[in-house]
């Protein structure tokens, strides 16, 4: 028997179990990825705010640190330099920036994919 144009081949049982197996899975992860993505979100514009902060406040949030070394009789005083840790403020705040933008591309593939999913499911599509 030859399919016409335009039919639909059709489906055994076996081959439909597994693809409503399959669709529940992409669905499932599809929630996790996009919740993920919302935390990424959330994380990315934290860090960005934290370390804009820290960058023009840098030199006066890491005073010296001091100690007593009792073995030597001797004390000792460490100064960080704020230009290093303005430049690790940076970058953390341009890595935060990606983190921005691999959210919102996973948001964007998987958004459209769930959406079908629940226009699927409620009857709509």
């Amino acid at each position: 028997m030859v399919a016409q144009a335009g039919s639909i081949p059709a489906v055994t049982s076996a081959e439909m179990s597994k693809i409503i197996v399959h669709q529940r899975s992409i669905k499932s992860w599809g929630k996790c990825f996009t919740y993920f993505a919302y935390f990424m979100l959330f994380a990315s514009w934290m860090t960005l705010i934290a370390n804009t902060i820290s960058f023009f406040f840098a030199d006066k949030l890491m005073p010296p640190m001091n100690w007593y070394d009792a073995a030597n009789d001797k004390y000792h005083r460490i100064k960080l330099d704020s230009y290093g840790i303005g430049v690790m403020c940076l970058l953390k705040a341009a890595s935060s920036f990606f983190s921005f933008k691999q959210a919102r591309w996973t948001l964007n593939v998987f958004k459209p994919i769930l959406k079908e999913y629940a226009d699927a499911e409620a009857g709509r599509t």
